[in-house]
């Protein structure tokens, strides 16, 4: 639903249609925002819309991936620094609060769900996050159950944190999240 992008040109013009679209979910439903709309609101030709989208959809699924690759990307870069699963959890936290434009946006069109959904699709469809989160003496099959029921659990604990307008710190939400967690 979207193109992969490996230029740096249309890795940033892709970005700057995603977050176009979402400045302009934020006053206007999404279900009533139309591609013609989409680039009317940035001055660009459907052509270029549909060089990197196939719809509407595909620019959000691509701007919630992206926000998930980021997240992703930010864990991996500072790996070593994280002492416990406290600081990772933490900075977890600290980066949606960092995003509440995106979760705002989101819950306003009824579509939490789907940053929900593509959390869970995205992990499953990456084998190293899966090797991140599911102990490695589990089967194959168990591995990816217990990474379906602890991203579930998380993103669901980041929605209703932000259904709640963020009423605890990140730290402290960290602790919940920690204290939810396996062992």
């Amino acid at each position: 639903m979207y193109k992969e992008c490996v230029s740096k040109h249309a890795i940033a013009r892709q970005r700057e249609i995603e977050q176009g679209l979402l400045k302009y979910m934020t006053y206007k439903p999404y279900e009533n925002i139309t591609v013609i709309d989409l680039c009317q609101q940035l001055s660009i030709p459907r052509k270029a819309f549909y060089r990197y989208f196939s719809n509407k959809d595909g620019a959000l699924y691509a701007l919630i991936d992206h926000t998930i690759l980021e997240l992703l990307d930010m864990y991996l870069k500072n790996k070593s620094r994280y002492a416990d699963n406290q600081e990772i959890m933490t900075s977890f936290f600290n980066f949606w609060l960092e995003r509440k434009s995106l979760l705002n946006a989101l819950d306003s069109n009824n579509l939490s769900g789907v940053l929900l959904q593509r959390a869970i699709s995205f992990t499953m469809n990456n084998d190293d996050v899966v090797k991140l989160i599911a102990p490695p003496q589990e089967t194959e099959r168990a591995k990816k159950y217990i990474t379906i029921f602890l991203i579930s659990g998380i993103f669901s604990l980041v929605i209703q944190w932000h259904h709640n307008h963020f009423d605890k710190l990140p730290r402290q939400m960290a602790k919940l999240a920690v204290d939810l967690l396996p062992q």
